[in-house]
């Protein structure tokens, strides 16, 4: 196996410019969805994005130490189910919600994730959250609650099904990181695409019906948007720190802005700008917490006198 590459300055800029082709990518991917939504139920979608995942993630076993076999074989093999059926059931949600939501309205609520993913981080993983982060959390659910409107007229359903759906993302995350604790990337994904493929070989079937040609076209461009841009994030994470290539993934909200306008004619109002505005200074001010607690020195006690 080639070792990991180095994380130099040219890395890092190269890592940047990976994450920012992968989030155009992922909101071309979220674009394709929205237009499936309308002609497909969720389970028909996801079977055939489950099945190119799968493919990558057999592909990228092969390659590893060990092959498909080691791959196979977890330390939490029920924590990599459970993630498995969380992010098929999350995926579907999303796709119901860009069904019937302007793209940027969803990307927008979703952008909460990292703000939910604070929050849970202290009982999930036991980790300590300082007065800032927490403020930067309480701030990003107002914009939240900006783009929801309570008490201005009834409330979307879908708004809410949403921030569900962030919810769910969020769990998936802090599921993956107590998964990577035991378990090495490659098994992580085997689990993910061999699990979630298996749950809609079974579901799928009462759902489907025979695509077009056209419609063939846009289920398989959907999917492999999907793993191109996973594959982006992995490899811009593998050249560049987390807290570097991070914050820009909320980019995806300008491209879901543009899109939206190009291929549905359809733009945000002035509310959800200035949520998700809110909700992406709060998320870019948690990474920039997180980063400097990083990088300061830990503080090593002097030795006591014998």
């Amino acid at each position: 196996m080639s070792s990991p590459p180095d994380i130099t300055a040219a890395n890092s800029r190269l890592g940047v410019l990976l994450m920012c082709c992968a989030t155009v990518v992922l909101a071309s991917m979220d674009a394709v969805t929205k237009i499936l939504a309308g002609l497909f139920d969720p389970p028909q979608i996801l079977l055939v994005r489950w099945a190119i995942f799968l493919a990558l993630a057999l592909a990228l076993a092969g390659h590893a130490q060990g092959g498909v076999r080691r791959a196979a074989i977890s330390r939490r093999p029920w924590l990599q189910v459970g993630r498995a059926v969380l992010l098929v059931v999350e995926i579907g949600v999303f796709i119901v919600a860009f069904g019937n939501l302007q793209l940027a309205e969803v990307i927008a609520i979703a952008a909460s994730a990292p703000l939910i993913i604070t929050a849970l981080s202290v009982p999930v993983l036991g980790e300590k959250v300082g007065v800032h982060r927490w403020t930067s959390v309480a701030v990003g659910f107002v914009g939240v609650l900006i783009i929801l409107r309570p008490g201005f007229g009834a409330v979307d359903p879908f708004h809410l099904l949403t921030l569900v759906g962030a919810v769910m993302w969020a769990s998936y995350q802090l599921m993956t990181r107590l998964a990577g604790r035991r378990d090495s990337p490659e098994v992580s994904m085997f689990y993910l695409g061999a699990v979630g493929f298996a749950v809609l070989a079974v579901v799928a079937p009462f759902f489907w019906r025979p695509p077009t040609v056209t419609e063939w076209g846009l289920l398989l461009l959907a999917g492999g948007l999907g793993a191109v841009g996973h594959f982006l994030i992995i490899k811009a994470l593998a050249l560049a720190p987390a807290s570097t290539v991070q914050p820009f993934t909320f980019l995806t909200f300008v491209w879901a802005i543009g899109l939206g306008w190009l291929v549905f004619d359809a733009l945000p109002d002035g509310p959800t700008v200035l949520g998700a505005l809110i909700i992406i200074a709060s998320g870019l001010y948690v990474f920039h917490r997180e980063h400097r607690q990083r990088a300061e020195p830990k503080e090593i006690p002097a030795p006591r006198d014998r």
